[in-house]
């Protein structure tokens, strides 16, 4: 594995001000994604977590969420890993792949949460919206990510639980925001 990858993967969760090139690589991403998926209709694929909200600074890793029909799920799930992602875990109701790799001699860490239920999708976009239109809740979220990623020591679980009271205190508030803004 390429030096620069491995210290990426070793340093994810450092955190870093946001970057324009973020939506770019999303967009390279979501292309791949789209193709891999091609044979799947009524295939959603966005942009969510702190790469997906301009000004948000966090771990630079891409978040995408695809929403894909129930019944396609396992072939969705076959597709993702033949286009280099591999399943790491399930969170709650989606299941996690991850794509590292070295594009344009960059080091690129891609998380993309694939789900069949249309409220995993509205919980995220519901976040990363309420993100982009309250500036005070992100700029807390930021400080909070900032003091997270010094506490944890690399480590993924201390990092997610700095951040969880903050995450569902904003997801309720953000959900009550989007309904019915779908």
């Amino acid at each position: 594995m390429h030096k620069a990858l491995v210290k990426a993967i070793k340093e994810k969760y450092c955190f870093r001000p946001y970057s324009k090139n973020y939506s770019k690589v999303f967009a390279e991403e979501k292309n791949s994604l789209l193709n891999a998926l091609k044979s799947i209709q009524k295939k959603k694929v966005f942009h969510i977590g702190s790469t997906s909200v301009p000004g948000l600074g966090g771990k630079r890793v891409i978040d995408i969420i695809a929403l894909v029909p129930k019944g396609m799920f396992s072939t969705a799930w076959e597709f993702v890993e033949n286009a280099g992602y591999k399943y790491d875990s399930t969170l709650g109701e989606r299941s996690l792949f991850l794509k590292y790799e070295m594009v344009k001699g960059k080091p690129r860490l891609v998380h993309l949460h694939l789900t069949h239920l249309k409220k995993e999708l509205t919980k995220a976009l519901a976040f990363r919206n309420y993100l982009h239109s309250h500036k005070k809740t992100r700029e807390e979220y930021e400080a909070i990510k900032q003091r997270a990623s010094r506490c944890c020591g690399g480590n993924g679980l201390k990092y997610k639980a700095a951040k969880l009271k903050f995450v569902e205190e904003t997801l309720k508030k953000a959900l009550r925001e989007y309904a019915g803004k779908e």
